[in-house]
């Protein structure tokens, strides 16, 4: 496992990581949506648990999110629960 890897999967199932890690999107993702009404698909690299990939797909879009850390996937997958296909 790479150093990278590891270091999010130990972030990912920490205590610190059982809330979620980053909390908001970006605001910089934020302020370029609202700027826009083009966009109807989003690829998420590097999205760990979601906050991004989730934020996406509730503003209508089709989203895929990629991760190296599979505990931060867990962790996405755990927060949509079956809710929505990202």
């Amino acid at each position: 496992m790479s150093h990278i890897k590891k270091h999010y999967s130990d972030l990912y199932t920490s205590s610190i990581g059982q809330k979620s890690v980053f909390g908001m999107p970006e605001k910089g993702l934020v302020k370029f949506l609202n700027s826009t009404r083009k966009i109807k698909k989003a690829l998420d690299l590097g999205c760990g648990d979601g906050r991004n990939t989730i934020f996406l797909s509730s503003r209508g879009l089709r989203v895929v999110g990629i991760d190296n850390s599979s505990a931060g996937l867990k962790r996405l997958e755990d927060s949509i629960n079956g809710q929505n296909e990202i």
